[in-house]
């Protein structure tokens, strides 16, 4: 072999070298992909795996928070947790929340509806006596309460009050009927409609906290109208008996001084009094 053929041969092999390198880089280049793809297949399958179980099992996402956005990025819906419970924010653009839905402090639920300025505008809750709906206004002062009855078991009552927080009406019930009161400051009632184991009243009061017109129903059924003092003494009445109608004016010790009444004959008549207040004989 001369000189020039060993240098083809050499060359030869030289090529037959490099075309197996080009080939092996090739196949680490391929088996590097498969790696990655392999790794990222594996990282999607575990991610899945920890959301969904099985195919009959819905899919669990764990997290302390979950916002919904809208396409500004502004959270719209907040689902969270504090330590009562779960809770849920709707909010409005500016991120003032309008709806908040939570636990109260005694564990039970409550759906608050908020104003521009975060007032309460809306709240329904519970209590101890049983379900409650608060209405107030923009200066978050409780207008209208609606609620169960403490001391009357399974009673409802419908409370009023003016914009300083005063109780204005009420509409209750007891044991003998529904009520309504209407007051002027808050703590002094001036006027009462209800009715009691006789029948319906109407009861209007003074600043002292007295009934100085009462219109109610007596014993036996007796429509009655009685105008007291301050000591809450009658002292006119309006009623009837057997014979008819009759006026009852009495004296500063509550006993009759003059009266217009019925008859035994049927005729009318215009009594007095003594000091006892008993009619004369001839009556």
């Amino acid at each position: 072999m001369t000189e020039l053929e060993d240098l083809q041969s050499r060359l030869r092999r030289l090529e037959t070298q490099l075309t197996e390198m080009d080939r092996e880089q090739s196949r680490l280049v391929w088996r590097m992909r498969v790696g990655v793809a392999v790794a990222f297949g594996l990282a999607a399958f575990a991610i899945t795996a920890s959301c969904v179980r099985s195919a009959d099992t819905p899919g669990v996402v764990t997290a302390r928070s979950l916002n919904i956005v809208d396409d500004k990025g502004r959270p719209m819906v907040t689902l969270s947790s504090n330590d009562q419970g779960g809770t849920l924010s709707i909010n409005a653009t500016n991120g003032q929340i309008r709806v908040r839905q939570a636990l109260g402090k005694l564990g039970q639920g409550e759906l608050v509806m908020t104003g521009k300025n975060d007032t309460k505008l809306i709240t329904l809750s519970a209590d101890d006596d049983g379900g409650l709906v608060r209405v107030g206004g923009n200066d978050g002062e409780t207008r209208v309460l609606v609620a169960c009855q403490t001391n009357e078991p399974n009673a409802g009552l419908i409370n009023i009050r003016d914009g300083h927080g005063k109780e204005r009406v009420n509409i209750g019930s007891d044991i003998n009927g529904g009520q309504i009161t209407v007051g002027n400051d808050g703590e002094t009632i001036m006027s009462r409609v209800g009715s009691d184991k006789r029948g319906g009243f109407y009861y209007s009061y003074g600043l002292d906290h007295k009934a100085h017109i009462v219109m109610a129903t007596g014993e036996g059924n007796v429509g009655l109208l009685n105008t007291r003092d301050g000591n809450g003494n009658n002292r006119v009445i309006l009623g009837y008996d057997n014979q008819g109608g009759q006026v009852i004016v009495n004296g500063a010790d509550s006993k009759p001084r003059a009266g217009l009444l019925v008859g035994d004959n049927g005729a009318g008549v215009v009594a007095t009094y003594d000091k006892n207040g008993n009619l004369p004989a001839a009556h």
